[in-house]
């Protein structure tokens, strides 16, 4: 069960707006479980947001193809934070080429 801490660590440097060390953190989680989709949610988040946009289209793409119906707001309207983590994850997944 570390990789529940491991996201949860992430997503404390997700909020502090630390996404280099979100990226590290989502990445040691998702090596504990691979065979989980939902992470990619957050790598392609954080990879957008450091500017690593093929890498973050190349976790877009896996997630869409697990989830073909996936959209940013879809993704938003299940992700319990406040409005500014929001905005700025839904910007992540923007520049990783999610639909709207």
């Amino acid at each position: 069960m570390n990789f529940n801490c491991y996201f949860g660590i992430r997503n404390a440097h997700f909020a502090a707006g630390r996404y280099e060390d979100a990226l590290s953190w989502c990445r040691k989680g998702m090596l504990e479980r691979p065979e989980l989709i939902w992470p990619l949610r957050s790598l392609a988040a954080c990879l957008g947001l450091l500017g690593r946009i093929d890498e973050a289209r190349d976790a877009a793409r896996r997630l869409c193809v697990a989830h073909p119906d996936i959209t940013v707001s879809k993704i938003i309207a299940i992700t319990p934070h406040r409005s500014d983590y929001l905005r700025r994850y839904a910007e992540g997944l923007r520049r990783a080429g999610l639909p709207e």
